[in-house]
């Protein structure tokens, strides 16, 4: 500009700073700001607002208060854009306690508040969940006859719907209406989603319709809500209705439509369901990506249906989509969890062949399937492998090995590998020391198996229900049922109630030492706590009764419509009606 004998002013520089902010152009735009200082030119009230706004929104709300202070310094009177501009910078960065001495400043200054102020310091307020002190900001609205806008009430909407208030959420709708204010797109969204994330499917519905009759048109944000609540209902045909619905409206489904549908298909079971919204999408002209079907993949290799997986891996690899991390560890997840880990590490081979490196899941995987088949070599090479290969064993990982360490009674092994995983920095969980627990139980070692329980204790590692039903059960196999009562004592005092196999477990041992009263008086502790029985109760209870006892027990189960297994309706008939009665 000077080189063309244009000298920059305040305005051509203001306006050149404007532009550069809109563009992104944040560091551009801070320079100019610098240079058009340094020329000598003092920079006015728009100067210094566009600068803190267009700080403010690049995120860097501490050097626009440095600005904000610096004006203040030079005599520049800040007008209620700049506070604006500085407020909700603050409150958006969640530095509320600065905003309002921000606002309190402006105050003071005798600049007054306005909508656009207020709605900041609202969001501020919500961000922090601080709902009282919004309903309090709402009443200083009214008080200083501020009417709130229609971002007032979306902001409002929107996190009373998050935070599962819906009641208030449509209270607040209401007063919107009944304030003039129209809702908008925004506000119905909110709405419609918070009610299809409470369930309320028919009241979304209504709200739905509603919307139309309004003249607000939905987006696809607003049929992806009542999609997903109609999945999580199982109303499939509603689905494909308004799938259908959406071409009326000018929202064609794209991907993610159908992504989110074969989602919540998966989650709801219905893998099959789910692997028919492929051809749905042909039908409606959309493609499916990577997602879709790393989405139906990992639905059939949860329910085992590795080899109809295989086949999709197959469809999406015709489609010109090649498998990635997420869709290999899916599959050797699910490989592995039906006992395939000879085709699990082919897959891991294959990987490595298209250059996509296995991560920790993918390593952990197929350890813990190696050790749940005692392959423990091979869980052995694999450890070693992922660590060749830069990949630090976790957890998860050490807890698999010694798992599988335990139950083939290798205890130096386990021993080993718990000294391994304390010098690279990881302390044993529950899982870690309730298997050693339950494994040392196993293999007779009662004395060990206390020993490390109360090691377990002192590490400040707090026993879980499993832990304690494992405690019991090897305390009774070692013939020590006053140490079994101890434990379910100190379980109780920590607020873990007994479940079902704890009180199996209980009658059981008692049974198995022929101490009658005390088997009776759990079982009669069972009742009166309202736990039921089950059929391992059942198996339980029928070794303590006379063969002449189970005609009345067969004769109870029918009558209260307990199923009787062709293989146990004989003398091994179980129940629970002659104990009933005896207690």
């Amino acid at each position: 500009m000077r080189s063309e004998g244009v000298v920059p002013n305040v305005v051509i520089y203001s306006g050149l700073i404007r532009g550069l902010f809109r563009a992104g152009r944040l560091e551009d735009a801070k320079s100019t700001f610098s240079e058009m200082k340094e020329s000598g030119i003092l920079p006015d009230v728009v100067a210094y607002s566009l600068v803190i706004h267009g700080m403010c929104r690049g995120g860097e709300c501490e050097e626009a208060k440095g600005v904000f202070y610096e004006m203040k310094r030079k005599g520049v009177r800040p007008n209620l854009v700049t506070y604006n501009s500085m407020i909700d910078g603050l409150c958006g960065a969640g530095r509320l306690n600065e905003a309002e001495e921000v606002f309190h400043d402006m105050i003071v200054n005798r600049v007054q508040p306005d909508a656009i102020t207020y709605n900041s310091i609202m969001h501020g307020l919500l961000i922090g969940h601080k709902l009282e002190e919004v309903r309090v900001i709402l009443g200083e609205m009214k008080e200083n006859g501020i009417a709130p806008t229609v971002i007032t009430f979306n902001t409002l909407i929107h996190h009373l719907c998050q935070a599962g208030e819906l009641e208030e959420a449509k209270g607040t709708f209401c007063v919107m209406s009944s304030s003039r204010v129209v809702p908008d797109l925004v506000t119905y969204n909110s709405i419609i989603d918070g009610l299809c994330n409470n369930g309320n499917v028919k009241e979304a519905k209504g709200m739905f319709c509603k919307m139309i009759i309004n003249g607000v048109v939905p987006d696809i944000f607003t049929y992806h809500s009542i999609i997903h609540c109609l999945c999580i209902g199982s109303r499939w045909e509603e689905v494909r209705d308004l799938l259908i619905d959406m071409r009326r409206t000018g929202n064609s489904p794209n991907v993610v439509t159908f992504n989110l549908l074969i989602r919540d298909l998966r989650l709801a079971g219905e893998i099959e369901e789910a692997k028919g919204v492929l051809n749905l999408m042909k039908y409606h002209g959309v493609i499916p990506d990577r997602v879709t079907y790393n989405s139906i993949i990992d639905g059939l290799c949860n329910v085992g249906k590795c080899k109809e997986a295989d086949i999709i891996i197959q469809e999406m690899k015709n489609n010109g989509i090649n498998p990635d991390l997420v869709t290999y560890n899916t599959v050797i997840h699910g490989l592995c969890n039906s006992g395939k880990w000879k085709e699990a590490r082919a897959v891991l081979n294959e990987m490595n062949k298209n250059g996509i490196s296995p991560d920790l899941m993918t390593y952990n995987s197929l350890i813990h399937g190696l050790c749940q088949v005692s392959e423990l070599e091979k869980a052995e090479d694999v450890f070693c492998e992922m660590q060749s290969n830069g990949v630090h064993p976790n957890l998860i990982t050490y807890s698999s090995i010694i798992d599988g360490f335990c139950n083939a009674g290798q205890w130096e092994k386990v021993k080993d590998m718990i000294s391994e995983m304390q010098i690279n920095g990881i302390s044993p969980d529950v899982i870690t020391y309730t298997s050693i627990i339950r494994g040392l139980s196993e293999a007779g070692k009662f004395e060990e198996a206390e020993y490390i329980f109360s090691v377990m204790k002192s590490d400040a590692i707090s026993p879980d229900l499993f832990t304690y039903n494992t405690m019991i059960h090897g305390l009774f196999q070692n013939g020590n049922w006053e140490g079994a009562e101890r434990i379910v004592c100190e379980m109780k005092s920590i607020g873990i109630s007994p479940t079902v196999v704890t009180y199996n477990t209980l009658i059981q041992g008692f049974c198995s030492i022929f101490n009658w009263e005390k088997a009776k008086g759990v079982f009669k502790e069972m009742m009166k706590l309202g736990i039921t029985p089950d059929a391992t109760t059942s198996d339980v209870l029928v070794n303590a009764l006379k063969g002449s006892e189970v005609n009345q027990l067969v004769a109870f189960m029918i009558k209260n419509g307990e199923e009787l297994e062709a293989a146990t309706e004989d003398t091994d008939m179980v129940s629970y009606g002659v104990w009933t009665t005896a207690v």
